[in-house]
């Protein structure tokens, strides 16, 4: 169980997903992302799941992507990096229309793509000691899970500019004031609270009037895809840039406590 990167868990009828990459403060790599696509296409399928619970192991829920993965990439040729960027906007959008409640439950850190993974549930609480930043930009990149689509429709055109150019990075007091979050809680009551609140709202509508009205508030799934494929296409471009590949080595050295 310690050994995989993505924990299943069964709490009634509420599924729980569990991102198990503590040490990497649950960086996203490949083996990840393509367990996250296996998770929710096993949510779906899943006949006795009646609502999804998403959270980290340790101390965060997210950083985003790992950088050693982003690292082999820049190795990449472009049509076989953006190959990998759709895979991420697969997942993003696999979420998005996941036919029942999906409610995240964030622990520590949400950062870039785990800001986005965040974004794409349909409820949001977090613990306390979380906090919330795109970080994209300081890598040289731009928000490729949906959040440049997903942000600017949560918090407004101004509030996604300060996180996403100007690089903040807000508190789980701030999230809520913002719309980003519909509760905080006491950390050791952020997994209880997100499993009673999923449970709720599995209870408090058929799941095909769930479905349709998730779809609805989308409001226009074409625009959102739209979103993810030009996401796709930009990281793809950006990293061969030099200050991409500068900003990753720097990001490289802090980790390894050579910078």
């Amino acid at each position: 169980m310690a050994d995989e990167v993505l924990l299943r868990e069964r709490r009634g009828r509420v599924m729980l997903l569990r991102l198990n990459r503590p040490d990497r403060l649950n960086a996203m790599n490949e083996e990840l992302l393509e367990a996250l696509h296996a998770g929710l296409a096993e949510v779906a399928a899943d006949p006795d799941a009646d609502a999804l619970v998403v959270t980290g192991s340790g101390r965060a829920f997210s950083a985003g992507g790992d950088v050693d993965t982003l690292t082999r990439w820049q190795g990449l040729v472009s049509a076989e990096r953006r190959v990998r960027f759709q895979r991420a906007a697969e997942l993003a959008m696999r979420l998005a229309e996941l036919p029942l409640p999906v409610v995240a439950a964030v622990n520590g850190a949400a950062a870039g793509a785990g800001l986005d993974l965040a974004l794409g549930a349909d409820l949001c609480l977090a613990g306390r000691s979380a906090s919330f930043g795109s970080g994209f930009v300081a890598m040289g990149l731009v928000p490729d899970m949906g959040g440049s689509w997903l942000l600017p429709r949560v918090v407004g055109l101004s509030r996604a500019r300060r996180l996403v150019l100007g690089a903040e990075r807000i508190d789980a007091e701030t999230a809520r004031e913002w719309g980003m979050v519909a509760r905080v809680v006491a950390d050791d009551e952020l997994e209880a609270t997100a499993l009673e609140a999923a449970t709720g709202m599995a209870a408090a509508a058929a799941r095909p009037a769930y479905t349709e009205a998730k779809r609805a508030l989308l409001d226009g799934a074409r625009s959102f895809a739209d979103a993810l494929q030009l996401g796709a296409s930009t990281q793809s471009f950006l990293m061969d840039t030099a200050e991409h590949r500068r900003r990753t080595e720097q990001f490289r050295a802090r980790a390894d406590g050579r910078g």
